[in-house]
């Protein structure tokens, strides 16, 4: 998940993250905050995550394209997709996706 002046939302988007109900055992939410300045970095270091949340930051602003680079090169898992912590994506709309990729039949939804 890319992040970047977010304060507004950070909260919501990252429940909504952990509450999508996926067709997969292992999860990970990999949240890359690219140097914000609203408090948005702030409460993202304040947090007790759980295990299968990582939280990287950036040493400066290198804008969404570089925090979605560098999420996926922390993610860990098969699959991966993007979220931005502005809600622009619906994290509940990536379970009936990856039907799919799960019984072999895309590559990509």
């Amino acid at each position: 998940m890319a992040v970047y002046n977010e304060h507004a939302t950070i909260a919501d988007a990252v429940d909504q993250a952990l509450a999508a109900d996926l067709p997969v055992a292992d999860v990970e939410l990999v949240i890359v905050d690219d140097h914000s300045t609203d408090g948005t970095r702030e409460w993202l270091q304040a947090q007790d995550w759980p295990a299968r949340v990582r939280l990287v930051l950036h040493d400066r602003n290198r804008g969404q394209g570089a925090a979605i680079a560098t999420a996926l090169e922390h993610a860990r898992g098969t699959y991966a997709t993007i979220l931005d912590a502005d809600l622009e994506y619906k994290a509940a709309n990536i379970g009936p996706l990856l039907g799919s990729l799960l019984r072999g039949d895309a590559d990509a939804v």
